[in-house]
């Protein structure tokens, strides 16, 4: 699915994530901060996931989430888009991301 942001067709809205009858932000996005463990699968961190990620990311920057656990599985041929995107969400900070939060790249 797509966010809001994307640019599409009336006649496509039904791609749009927030269309899905079982869709709710307000839980997915409680889910991730309270938790302290996530995992995720590289392709789902895409532009139109920064809604849920961009907040998470912040906060574990700003040390406001501690000890926070990420296992990542990604393809191989994947892997420089996967870290172009982690450095975007981490605000170009992926050394401060590392450093507050334990990452695990794992070859799917």
């Amino acid at each position: 699915g797509t966010d809001d942001a994307q640019q599409i067709s009336d006649e496509h809205a039904f791609l749009k994530k927030a269309s899905f009858e079982n869709f709710d932000a307000r839980e997915f996005r409680r889910q991730i901060l309270a938790d302290n463990h996530l995992i995720i699968y590289g392709h789902s961190m895409g532009f139109s996931d920064s809604f849920y990620f961009q907040e998470l990311f912040d906060r574990i920057l700003t040390n406001a989430i501690e000890n926070y656990r990420m296992e990542i599985y990604y393809k191989e041929e994947g892997y420089d888009q996967l870290m172009n995107r982690i450095n975007q969400l981490s605000r170009k900070r992926l050394s401060t991301l590392r450093a507050h939060c334990q990452l695990e790249f794992i070859l799917a």
